[in-house]
């Protein structure tokens, strides 16, 4: 269990598996885990360590997908987690407790098919993020 655990690297909220940059996935978690109460571009741009583009990029897509709702509170503008993604997050974090648990009962395969149908673009392919 020791040397499965030390594959794994904290990274703002989301495991790394053993890898120095971020997937789609763990940006996208790291965004919705982020944007739960609500919060500004500049607060989540702060918290994820990342650009203004690249973050600007996510978002756009997040709303589109409707992982993420718009709200204007008077001049400034916040981005809440939608139910949506809040269905994603417990999704990707069951991903996370049973990669770190090694449960034989339920393959990981399964819950990542159902995760990346979740995000799949309209004909464009499970990889494609539109990004």
């Amino acid at each position: 269990m020791k040397a499965a655990l030390e594959k794994f690297q904290l990274i703002n909220g989301a495991f790394a598996l053993g890898k120095r940059y971020r997937s789609s996935f763990e940006i996208i978690a790291s965004i919705l885990d982020i944007a739960v109460e609500g919060v500004s571009r500049f607060v989540i741009a702060n918290r994820l360590n990342t650009n203004y583009r690249q973050l600007q990029r996510y978002l756009s897509y997040l709303v589109r997908m409707g992982f993420i709702d718009v709200e204007a509170n008077g001049k400034r503008i916040l981005y809440k987690t939608s139910a949506k993604g809040l269905k994603f997050l417990r999704l990707y974090h069951a991903l996370l407790e049973m990669l770190l648990k090694n449960e034989p009962q339920v393959q990981a395969s399964v819950v990542y098919e159902h995760v990346s149908r979740q995000v799949t673009v309209k004909g464009r392919g499970r990889r494609s993020f539109g990004l």
